[in-house]
């Protein structure tokens, strides 16, 4: 619900920044922030036309530090700033003398003693620990940091102005709800999106499993249908992210064959375009750079509520279990997540 605030405050937070002049961008983070930093490096290489711009995740940057160099500007993403591999990922990349960028929703964390910069954005801190206002605030940052550093800010910038009015209008919890409610027993969801909404359909895949624990997978759209597809049958829910892009026509492929094997469809649309699903919800008809922002609202929602018919608290990511809470001291020690 504070999705549009969060926009309009990055929007604002990042409408004039310098970016240092080097040959290319790397992003990184881990989880949510590895999602909205790997959309945030391909919407920049989309808005350039060519690739001065990759994505990495912030572990296989620690195991591979000559990944970064002083040819490069490294843009690390952590909602909470402590994220202990990503920190230690920007601290080597500025080692090896690469610029360093931090996006954070919070002040005096470790992250901005690794940054030449760090960019606070997002208004307040998410209250979900599923961090979903993060997601979208936090990728709208790497892009405009993005198209800062392809100097491309003042031809998109304007279009962005819209983000806020156009996330308002897919804010639609009774259909979200419906929805939920309809797909209550199903234990296996498969998301899948091509372009920018690969990364729409990882996050929300994450966001099914973190609230809903349901085994969930996203797949960029034609290796779901290279492979995957065949394992469809009548207890999956297909979710297919399909605005009118350069990729509907193969996502309409990969719907009607997911039908023939009795699998149950839900998709993302444009507005007014056929129905090829059992269900539907339909977002505007933006350019293609701006969908991920929006086909992330509905989605969000329907995993809300799909955590909540099921009785779990949608929130928590089972943080008020002791056995999961002792088992997540293991990976994240106290301080580092």
């Amino acid at each position: 619900m504070r999705i549009p605030d969060a926009l309009g405050f990055t929007l604002d937070a990042l409408e004039s920044v310098a970016i240092p002049q080097r040959k290319r961008m790397v992003f990184t983070g881990c989880g949510t922030a590895y999602h909205a930093a790997a959309l945030g490096a391909w919407l920049t290489c989309f808005a350039s036309k060519s690739f001065p711009a990759s994505s990495v995740q912030a572990l296989e940057l620690v195991g591979a530090p000559w990944i970064v160099d002083s040819s490069c500007v490294t843009l690390g993403i952590s909602h909470s700033g402590i994220t202990k591999t990503t920190v230690d990922a920007l601290r080597i990349a500025r080692a090896n003398g690469s610029a360093t960028i931090g996006v954070t929703h919070f002040k005096e964390r470790p992250i901005h003693t690794v940054c030449d910069n760090t960019f606070v954005v997002g208004g307040q801190p998410d209250l979900s620990r599923c961090h979903t206002k993060a997601y979208v605030a936090s990728a709208l940052a790497a892009y405009l940091l993005g198209l800062h550093f392809v100097n491309a800010h003042v031809t998109k910038l304007e279009e962005l102005r819209n983000l806020p009015k156009l996330a308002s209008s897919v804010i639609l919890p009774k259909k979200c709800e419906e929805i939920a409610l309809n797909f209550r027993e199903f234990t296996r969801m498969v998301v899948v999106g091509g372009g920018a909404n690969e990364f729409t359909a990882h996050e929300t895949a994450l966001k099914l499993m973190e609230s809903s624990f349901i085994a969930a997978q996203g797949f960029e759209l034609e290796q779901a249908i290279h492979g995957p597809f065949v394992s469809f049958d009548k207890n999956t829910l297909l979710i297919v992210i399909s605005p009118k892009d350069r990729f509907h026509s193969r996502a309409c492929d990969l719907l009607r064959a997911a039908k023939r094997v009795g699998a149950s469809t839900f998709s993302i649309i444009t507005k007014g375009d056929d129905v090829l699903s059992d269900y539907y919800i339909e977002i505007p008809e933006v350019p293609e750079d701006i969908t991920p922002f929006i086909a992330i609202i509905p989605l969000y929602l329907f995993s809300y509520y799909s955590s909540v018919v099921r009785g779990h608290n949608p929130d928590l990511i089972r943080y008020d279990e002791q056995n999961y809470w002792s088992a997540r001291e293991i990976v994240f020690p106290p301080g580092t997540h």
